[in-house]
């Protein structure tokens, strides 16, 4: 099932959210326009709702990069908020200004629900191919977060999975990079894919991945789905876009 955007009508609740985001100090990813490589995984530090500002503390790998692009005031942003037991909400804002180490920016269009897990789902839009090798088996990914994914295996295959099966290695490449994982069957369902091809969708929650390739993946998810997000069409748009 596709993610999709859903906008949250209530300033009130707008608010609340964000207020509650800096009191448990919530994870906030953000990009700035124009600087590919800037994705950023943040604490939010604090909320003042009568600017509408949230001030958030970058790791300090990110100090040198900050430095690099001179951020300057005003300057667009697409950021994200994780909240315990709400999900993710996405949203538009600009850089307001630099406090110390910390960063504060402004919110400047309407927020957005994506979905209630914690983090974001990137869904592989037809026509880009990423296989997982398995043993000596490769089969097409379907969709993949930081703590699962799914994979697609053709009918007839002679290659069979059941609930709850080990699998100590998986492997794919994304943009050059080979990430290895282990994990296991947590799911599986018919699906179909295209007009002709049919087969079942088998559900992988990941309990193995270094701690570099989930910070790798978190932040190539994150920027797949997030530098895709489009306010204008954002009201139950399917997050289909690479």
């Amino acid at each position: 099932m596709e993610d999709k955007f859903n906008e949250v009508q209530s300033e009130t609740k707008v608010r609340e959210y964000f207020a509650r985001a800096a009191m448990q100090e919530s994870i906030c990813s953000w990009w700035i326009q124009g600087e590919r490589s800037m994705v950023s995984h943040s604490k939010v530090k604090d909320f003042v709702p009568t600017l509408m500002t949230i001030t958030l503390s970058p790791p300090q790998s990110l100090s040198g990069a900050i430095n690099h692009v001179r951020l300057q005031q005003k300057r667009e942003c697409l950021l994200s908020i994780y909240l315990q037991a709400e999900g993710i909400f996405c949203f538009k804002g600009y850089f307001y200004k630099q406090a110390g180490v910390n960063l504060e920016f402004k919110l400047i269009d309407k927020v957005y629900r994506v979905q209630r897990r914690k983090g974001f789902r990137y869904q592989i839009p037809r026509g880009y191919e990423i296989n997982v090798q398995i043993e000596k088996d490769s089969f097409p990914l379907n969709d993949l977060a930081p703590e699962g994914l799914s994979f697609f295996v053709e009918e007839g295959s002679p290659k069979e999975f059941v609930a709850n099966q080990k699998i100590p290695k998986l492997s794919f490449y994304l943009r050059q990079r080979r990430v290895e994982v282990g994990g296991v069957v947590q799911h599986l369902s018919e699906m179909q894919r295209g007009p002709k091809e049919k087969g079942i969708k088998v559900g992988i929650h990941l309990d193995r991945i270094s701690e570099s390739d989930a910070e790798f993946l978190s932040m190539y998810i994150t920027e797949q789905v997030v530098l895709n997000f489009h306010p204008d069409e954002a009201l139950d748009a399917k997050v289909t876009k690479r």
